[in-house]
């Protein structure tokens, strides 16, 4: 029984620390509406609070080009970075050349429930247009409808790209008026890329060629889209 009691007023005392936790943050919201923040994978966000439940606002995050040797990094069929053995677009043996990252810039609105700092988003991003280039291994492969001994070099150019976009986030600020954010949109909008193949060790022929291609451009629609804002600045 006195276990029972002391779990009931430790829960009764977390419940109250969380609802104060939201009046503060609510009240914050109210004292410093206005939102300035640098994202710290490069750009920045701006917005102002409309009231202790609603925000508008943009963000962008900045370009960027990763030059790459080694078979680390970048986009696998899991969705998450690349590692030794993963399949890239679905080939194995694949390591990245250059991958170009766009900026991305939305315009969000946030709803923000009574859970300290915690909002849902939705919004329209729009994409500039980007490329990767892809180095596969000299192996057995089966291309159309022959084998080969080949490798290859592999560009996937994917266009500019505009969506709608929804997602979840956290927003703290202090009564100094440092601000934290920490958010995540995306969108199941797809995109097919244009596919070029070039240096083949072995070259197959064209229907084979053409095959490829057309798998690869496929598999490319697997490719997310979305936004990430890790943002530290200032609320007035």
């Amino acid at each position: 029984m006195k276990v029972i009691i002391r779990i009931q007023v430790i829960l009764l005392a977390l419940t109250l620390l969380l609802i104060s936790d939201a009046m503060a943050q609510a009240q914050n919201r109210l004292d410093d509406p206005f939102v300035i923040q640098l994202n710290a994978i490069g750009g920045f966000a701006a917005g102002v609070h409309l009231g202790k439940s609603l925000y508008i606002g943009v963000v962008q995050s900045n370009a960027a080009t990763l030059e790459s040797s080694d078979s680390s990094g970048g986009y696998s069929d899991s969705g998450s970075s690349q590692t030794s053995g993963s399949k890239i677009y679905g080939m194995d043996g694949g390591s990245s050349v250059t991958h170009h990252f766009s900026a991305h810039r939305a315009a969000e609105i946030r709803f923000i429930p009574w859970v300290p700092g915690f909002f849902i988003s939705a919004g329209i991003m729009e994409r500039d247009a980007e490329y990767e280039i892809w180095s596969f291994d000299q192996r057995i492969r089966t291309l159309g409808e022959n084998s080969y001994n080949t490798g290859y070099t592999v560009e996937l150019n994917f266009a500019k790209f505009n969506s709608g976009v929804v997602g979840l986030g956290y927003y703290g600020s202090t009564e100094a008026g440092l601000a934290f954010t920490l958010s995540v949109m995306a969108t199941s909008a797809t995109q097919t890329a244009d596919v070029t193949l070039t240096d083949f060790t072995v070259e197959p022929t064209a229907a084979d060629q053409e095959a490829l291609r057309s798998y690869i451009a496929t598999k490319s629609r697997e490719r997310g889209n979305g936004i990430v804002l890790l943002g530290v600045g200032l609320a007035f």
